[in-house]
């Protein structure tokens, strides 16, 4: 801009000097625009005016736009009046400053480059006189002409400053309206900034894609600083619009571009069926409500895939410009599983406990505004190991060991499925005098407890509200039985054993050294026990080698409350952190386990 600046003053400088000379005196006849004698730019001339020759006729011709100022010096026995003439030479554009004296003046601010004429008129008397004439350009730099409407709009680069002029006239001519026309590579904001001269007041216009839909009108109603600005636009090509109010200068346009906050989810996932993936227990970002050519991106699609039993939570936190909802589908993307768990904020969520492994579909949905958010899953995996599935009838009962406390899951959903029923089948030995079948469930589940013969006969039956149910069957004969666990009401794990002692004490939180080692060369990370606790509880996680650990305890906002192991190192096999609440509020809460190359989250209660 400086270099354009630069070679625009020293070509009027030029012209300047070659221009200040004084010419001979004129030449008759120049009694009309026809036969006006040439007066240069920035230099005089000489004539006379008397009762025979009332008037001369002058033409100067201006290279850009500016001020054009004439001036005569008479002699005391006449006097003169001066009149500029548009370039038609009869349309009058300026008349004398001065109405009597031996010095008259004439002058218009707002010219256009162009031929103008000046008329000198005799008002009195009769004498010589010299007219000189001076022109002072425009401050800045004009914008590249013709540029008055938006399909000849000047290109211009973002963050960038230019400059223009508006209000200049010339041949019935005013130069009303600058067009500019500016590409953005991302969403985010477009501001366009001017300052203009002092004898400029203008209004800026923001048009879309199309040139012709206004998005945003000026900022403000006067002065010298404008603005306007649309802070949710899309990539695109828009179309600003100069409109000079009045007054007539030069000006500086700048256009400003800020990215939106973080980075967009990969478009178009406007549907379920091109619903983006993103992991359990990560997170992805995405924009939503950004606006271009009268489509706003409303709605954003995701999916996650689940591997077992669990809880699957989805939470976001959104710029605070925008309001999103949450909404849960299943693997079919039709059905609605779960709606927003807060109706605004910046913070929402939606979950479904008990489902199976699948994939599900999430909606988020821009219920107001527009910006940026970070949407993060959350798995909470079932507190214990499952049975071996399908086990649903007696046909394809799982085989049970007796005195071993074996875990399962039931109540758990996808797909328009709820796994209802498990089904074990046991050979009772001889030498039993009692048979005691134990079924202890999570809070969130209740099951009934089933015994049925080898032929599939049932022979009794537990079925009391609960947590905890038990079959007891003096003088059993030995045979093959088979078991059945089914679901009530709601869902999660349970333990039971088959024995022939009593029972007394739970089996939840007891997962045996079998259980827990039954896969050494894995990671894992185990359900606390007890749970729900107050205060304390103990956290096992099993290493298949030995890691640096980060343990970190979570509210339900995802929010980090307690570190408990900051990148630890500990050693292959299994490691136990005892845990203390005592300061904490009552509610759910998470942890999670990472090393390098593994991540895990489960879930706990205090009850206070």
């Amino acid at each position: 801009m400086l270099h354009k600046i630069f070679t625009s003053s020293l070509i009027f400088v030029l012209f300047s000097i070659v221009n200040q000379v004084t010419l001979f005196s004129e030449e008759e006849p120049n009694n009309d625009p026809s036969t006006a004698n040439v007066l240069a730019l920035n230099g005089s001339n000489s004539g006379s005016l008397s009762s025979g020759d009332l008037v001369d006729w002058w033409k100067v011709t201006t290279l850009v736009d500016g001020r054009l100022y004439i001036e005569t010096i008479s002699d005391t026995t006449v006097e003169v009046d001066l009149y500029i003439f548009d370039m038609d030479g009869t349309h009058e554009i300026a008349r004398y400053d001065i109405s009597f004296g031996t010095k008259e003046t004439t002058h218009r601010n707002d010219l256009l480059p162009g031929t103008y004429y000046v008329k000198a008129v005799r008002w009195s008397g009769s004498g010589n006189y010299t007219i000189a004439s001076q022109f002072t350009p425009a401050p800045y730099p004009n914008d590249a002409e013709v540029n008055d409407s938006a399909n000849v709009a000047g290109v211009i680069t973002l963050d960038t400053t230019y400059t223009g002029r508006l209000g200049f006239y010339s041949n019935n001519y005013t130069d009303l309206n600058d067009w500019w026309k500016v590409t953005i590579p991302s969403d985010g904001q477009l501001r366009i900034v001017t300052v203009s001269d002092t004898t400029l007041e203008l209004d800026l216009f923001l048009y879309d894609l199309d040139g012709t839909h206004e998005l945003a009108s000026y900022d403000t109603s006067w002065g010298t600083n404008e603005a306007t600005h649309r802070s949710d636009l899309m990539p695109g090509t828009y179309y600003i619009k100069a409109l000079r109010w009045n007054g007539y200068g030069s000006y500086t346009f700048t256009a400003l571009f800020t990215p939106a906050r973080l980075p967009n989810d990969p478009e178009g996932n406007d549907s379920v069926s091109v619903a983006r993936t993103f992991g359990l227990d990560s997170s992805a970002t995405g924009h939503l409500g950004y606006y271009v050519n009268n489509y706003i991106d409303f709605t954003d699609w995701w999916k996650v895939t689940t591997t077992s039993d669990g809880n699957l939570t989805i939470r976001t936190l959104s710029d605070s410009t925008l309001e999103l909802d949450l909404f849960l589908y299943d693997a079919d993307m039709i059905t609605k599983l779960a709606d927003y768990d807060t109706s605004w904020g910046i913070r929402e969520a939606t979950h479904k406990n008990g489902l199976m492994p699948g994939t599900y579909y999430v909606k988020a949905y821009r219920f107001s505004g527009w910006g940026s958010y970070t949407i993060t899953s959350i798995f909470q995996y079932a507190t214990l190991t499952n049975d071996i599935e399908p086990n649903d009838s007696f046909q394809i009962a799982t085989s049970a060991t007796v005195q071993t406390i074996h875990t399962g899951h039931s109540g758990y959903y996808t797909n328009g499925y709820t796994e209802r029923d498990d089904y074990f089948s046991f050979t009772l030995p001889s030498g039993w005098d009692t048979l005691f079948i134990r079924v202890d469930t999570e809070p969130t589940l209740e099951a009934d407890l089933y015994l049925y013969d080898n032929t599939g006969a049932q022979i009794q039956s537990a079925g009391t509200f609960g947590t905890t149910e038990i079959i007891v069957r003096p003088n059993p004969t030995p045979a093959n039985y088979y078991v059945n666990i089914s679901q009530w009401t709601g869902y999660g794990s349970y333990a039971y054993l088959i024995t022939n002692v009593r029972p007394l004490n739970p089996l939840l939180g007891v997962e045996d050294d079998r259980l827990v080692n039954q896969q050494p060369n894995e990671h894992r990370l185990y359900q606390n026990y007890p749970n729900p606790f107050n205060p304390l509880t103990t956290i096992r996680f099993n290493l298949a080698k030995a890691s640096h650990v980060r343990l970190t305890i979570y509210t339900i906002l995802g929010e980090p409350v307690q570190t408990l192991l900051a990148d630890e190192y500990k050693q292959v096999g299994r490691n136990e952190i005892l845990f203390d609440a005592e300061h904490f509020a009552s509610g759910v809460y998470f942890y999670r386990i990472q090393t390098k190359d593994f991540t895990a989250t489960k879930a706990f209660t205090i009850l206070k």
